[in-house]
């Protein structure tokens, strides 16, 4: 439950609205059961928005960064504890429903003793939607983010460690003609990555490709759709620092929700989906999947994965869901035998309209 105060007309073309959203996150039987501890409370979003002119938007606080697919900065909605962070955006948008421009800056981490800026950690980047200008059924996106730690003295050992600077230049695209529709989105990434000194900082080249292909049929009740993935893993033997980083996304969506096989990074695969709606208010889906890491030393093969996931709205806000993650991994990858993981969830959930 949070607040909105919005419309508040605060210059001649400038209208002011602030937002405070609170959450909650503990769990069960983890302490306070029965006890007078209670679950920790934060700040999930709280800003100040400026809106000027109705071009100009302007946000400053702790704010969500949620854009596209998720795939490289998602708000986690279905963690817990969901994602945001303490910055400012700044959005241009000439006209309503068109095409927009955001520039963002926020800070990952404060740094501790020392000079000013020392071990800061920040996420930047400037983000832009080219979809409207292209016509119906088409999204086009481009962005560049920056992700940033400055170089500091460890005040315990005086050990001298060198800044990192990881540039992702990335796009997205969509498009829906008649029965089929398509998915992409990939980038790369240049930088350096510092070490402690004097060890020189090594040079950053990844990159990650993810692609689907989808058909559509009774009224777009039942869809599947083929699925291929790939991002780059560090090669020892190589000089550049070839491993992908995967940023801040929504990764349960993408490489099977038992998180297995962990972050998009050094993996490779592909995936079947099926998707019915037998009625307006159900959606069931079930995804096969297919993992290898390139780089891994032994067998490149890490297994495979099966995915049922239902969502049923009985109602006005109210949302049951479910999914069920069966993986069954390659014993010659994990070295951990050839027994079955799975993975269980459900959720309840009610949005105030």
């Amino acid at each position: 439950v949070g607040l909105l105060v919005g419309d508040l007309q605060v210059g001649d073309d400038i209208v002011a609205a602030v937002r405070f959203l609170p959450q909650a996150t503990g769990y069960w039987s983890l302490g306070g059961s029965g006890g007078v501890s209670h679950p920790a409370l934060s700040l999930y979003e709280g800003n100040l928005a400026l809106t000027i002119d109705r071009v100009v938007r302007v946000e400053v606080g702790r704010i969500v960064l949620n854009y596209g697919n998720e795939m490289v900065l998602g708000a986690l909605g279905w963690a817990p504890p969901a994602r945001a962070f303490d910055g400012a955006r700044v959005r241009i948008q000439p006209e309503t429903d068109g095409f927009w421009v955001d520039a963002f800056w926020t800070m990952l981490a404060e740094g501790g003793p020392g000079g000013f800026g020392d071990s800061d950690a920040y996420l930047y980047g400037v983000y832009a939607a080219f979809g409207p200008l292209l016509g119906e059924g088409f999204t086009l996106d481009a962005y560049t983010l920056g992700r940033q730690t400055n170089d500091y003295v460890d005040p315990m050992t005086g050990e001298q460690f060198d800044w990192s600077l990881r540039v992702h230049i990335g796009w997205r695209f969509l498009y829906r003609a008649g029965l089929v529709d398509l998915r992409a989105e990939g980038g790369v990434q240049v930088g350096r990555a510092g070490q402690q000194r004097p060890v020189p900082a090594a040079t950053i080249v990844a990159g990650h490709i993810d692609g689907e292909v989808g058909l559509n049929f009774a009224d777009d009740r039942f869809r599947v759709g083929g699925h291929g993935f790939f991002a780059s893993g560090d090669d020892p033997a190589t000089s550049p620092n070839e491993a992908y980083d995967q940023l801040f996304p929504t990764a349960h969506a993408f490489l099977g929700l038992s998180d297995i096989m962990g972050a998009r990074s050094n993996v490779a695969g592909g995936a079947l989906h099926l998707l019915g709606k037998p009625i307006a208010q159900l959606r069931i889906s079930l995804d096969a999947f297919l993992f290898a890491r390139p780089e891994a030393a032994a067998d490149g093969f890490a297994g495979g994965e099966g995915d049922l996931h239902v969502v049923w709205l009985p109602g006005p806000g109210l949302r049951v869901r479910g999914m069920y993650a069966l993986f069954l991994p390659n014993r010659g990858f994990w070295g951990l035998g050839a027994d079955p993981v799975h993975y269980l969830e459900v959720e309840l959930g009610y949005e105030l309209q």
